[in-house]
């Protein structure tokens, strides 16, 4: 992750600029893989309301400049990562990845034994990069996703 940058706790004053991320990260990548509908029902699900209500039963994170600026935005609840998005103007960087390792550390620290997710056709790759495998596939409203889960480290305890 790049100097200067941190990650907290999403705040729900925040949520509008959240949702705007989420918005342009879904049409930068999501367009080659989904029809029209399908990205709008997904897009809707990130309105800022709805990252509100999600925020008050899941973990929600940012990664954010020095100056307050979010460039991504991540959430997990259980053993399940449910989302990570990155603002487009910083693909490529590592922040989805510094996300999901950060995710994967709460879920671990939490007790969970393996870490679950719905990736969607466009990050599959990206998924498997970070040791995830293929469980299923998965269809709804949102349109084709992959069901994935990772082995997480587990903590060593001395004898």
């Amino acid at each position: 992750m790049e100097f200067g940058l941190s990650i907290a706790r999403f705040e729900p004053s925040s949520s509008d600029h959240c949702s705007a991320l989420i918005r342009r990260s879904i049409l930068a990548s999501h367009q080659s893989f989904y029809s029209e509908t399908e990205i709008s029902v997904l897009i809707a699900e990130y309105s800022a309301e709805k990252l509100v209500q999600k925020a008050s039963n899941r973990l929600v994170f940012v990664i954010r400049t020095e100056e307050k600026q979010i460039l991504a935005i991540g959430s997990a609840k259980d053993h399940k990562i449910k989302a990570i998005y990155v603002d487009p103007n910083h693909f490529g960087k590592g922040l989805g990845s510094a996300m999901l390792a950060f995710l994967e550390s709460q879920m671990s620290r939490d007790g969970h034994i393996f870490a679950e997710l719905f990736s969607s056709l466009n990050s599959e790759q990206f998924y498997r990069r970070a040791g995830y495998d293929f469980i299923r596939w998965h269809n709804d409203t949102n349109g084709p996703a992959i069901v994935m889960q990772k082995k997480l480290p587990t903590k060593c305890l001395n004898p």
